[in-house]
């Protein structure tokens, strides 16, 4: 359980700072809907789970990878305030699906780190 609070802190020190400077600067530009704080936790489920479902022998070291995961929810809140108002549920699902992606393939071609 220790495991699961120390990478998920090292994923939001990856994703919180930026995430609010982009809200910040963003948002007369754009309207954020709740349901778009699934970003912070879809991204870091994926890559969790994925050494539960797809095992591969990962060590400690390769806890940096839940900060790299991270810093794909800034990028993500980025390219919502370049679309702005357009189509911007359909902006926000899509990001969030990719943001999905984007956990999974950094558990998978991440090889082992070591320690």
């Amino acid at each position: 359980m220790l495991f699961v609070v120390i990478t998920y802190v090292l994923f939001l020190l990856g994703s919180l700072p930026l995430t609010a400077l982009v809200i910040a600067f963003g948002r007369r530009r754009v309207t954020f809907y709740v349901w778009e704080l699934a970003a912070f936790l879809m991204p870091y489920i994926t890559w969790y789970m994925g050494d539960h479902v797809v095992y591969r022998a990962k060590t400690l070291g390769n806890m940096s990878e839940a900060v790299i995961v991270g810093l794909g929810v800034p990028v993500a809140a980025l390219i919502r305030v370049v679309f702005g108002r357009k189509r911007a549920k359909l902006v926000a699902i899509t990001l969030i699906s990719l943001l999905f992606a984007h956990g999974l393939l950094v558990y998978l071609l991440t090889p082992s780190l070591p320690e």
